[in-house]
């Protein structure tokens, strides 16, 4: 099994913030390096269940929310490749939940320390919103992708001549 190389989830940040992301392979491969990393920053505090010995009773469904949704953002690096999009589009949807999963994953983390239960509730509510906020924008691209192709078959059929409408009968 091959480990991805430690990856500064921060220097991707910066990149995409300064830089066209357009069809750069050093991109994709920065988010392919990102996405296995935050995994297995994921997967070490799963492993760790004596740190929910000491949580209060309502911080489990919180958590359990968390793990939710940030496995709900993984799933949708799978769909990012069969999207009808330019590779822009895919760089900058990959690059988004990149950010998504990484501050899930420092959600993860100091979600057993002593803060307010009330806050917890409402940094869960923004996650969800956030990925929501992704999906939407995913369906977005890909309905664009779709009604560009759709214009492009009714040009096609309001440029056949009918004889040669005749012709294929």
């Amino acid at each position: 099994m091959s480990v991805a190389p430690e990856v500064n989830v921060n220097e991707l940040l910066n990149l995409a913030r300064t830089k066209d992301l357009g069809q750069s392979e050093i991109v994709r491969q920065k988010c392919k390096d990102a996405r296995q990393h935050l995994a297995r920053a994921m997967q070490a505090v799963l492993k760790a269940p004596e740190r929910r010995q000491n949580w209060p009773p309502g911080i489990f469904h919180i958590y359990d929310g968390v793990i939710e949704t940030s496995t709900d953002a993984f799933a949708r690096f799978d769909m990012i490749d069969e999207l009808r999009a330019t590779q822009k589009q895919k760089n900058h949807l990959s690059v988004t939940l990149i950010m998504f999963i990484e501050v899930s994953v420092l959600a993860l983390k100091i979600i057993d320390s002593s803060a307010i239960l009330e806050l917890y509730e409402e940094f869960y509510d923004k996650l969800k919103r956030l990925l929501t906020e992704i999906e939407l924008r995913m369906a977005k691209i890909q309905a664009e992708a779709e009604q560009l192709e759709n214009n492009g078959e009714e040009k096609e059929d309001q440029n056949r001549s009918p004889t040669a409408e005749m012709e294929e009968c």
